[in-house]
């Protein structure tokens, strides 16, 4: 996905954002950058390539400190389903075919060094018992302690 899109479209202000009642925040500590756009949105799914009826997660959190680069796909529900972790997969599927278009171009390096993340985070009033199966659909794709299915509205610590 061009950055510039983006900067310019998907850029939110601040470092928290609410969706169906659900918040997440992360507080930024000296040095470092934080940044939430949001993918959910007409013009992300076009330079996504996603096609009308597929889905994606709501934010792509940009965090960096010290040369630990990390983006976080978000997404907030009501309640975990199924298709709550589909948005994550299928979001993470589509950006990284963007990034394998860029592949032995300058820019691939950085690139490649950056560190996925996963982040459900559901409302305080819902159930999360099936966590185990949706643990494990996001464990194929996101390192052990790179994805988390919870109530916390702080996501500072996770993406730290």
């Amino acid at each position: 996905m061009p950055f510039n899109t983006l900067l310019l479209s998907c850029l939110q202000y601040g470092t928290s954002v609410t969706q169906k009642n659900v918040s997440v925040r992360a507080i930024p500590q000296k040095g470092e950058t934080i940044l939430f756009f949001k993918t959910d949105s007409e013009i992300a799914c076009k330079d996504l390539h996603i096609m009308a009826g597929d889905t994606v997660c709501d934010y792509l959190v940009f965090y960096t400190k010290d040369g630990k680069t990390v983006l976080c796909l978000v997404e907030l529900k009501g309640s975990v389903t199924d298709h709550s972790i589909d948005q994550v997969l299928i979001t993470y599927r589509h950006m990284q075919n963007q990034w394998n278009e860029l592949r032995g171009k300058a820019c691939w390096s950085p690139i490649h060094q950056i560190t996925w993340k996963a982040y459900v985070c559901c409302s305080a009033k819902s159930s999360i018992s099936p966590t185990k199966l949706y643990a494990a659909r996001l464990g194929k794709t996101f390192k052990k302690g790179n994805f988390k299915i919870t109530h916390e509205d702080e996501l500072g610590e996770f993406l730290r």
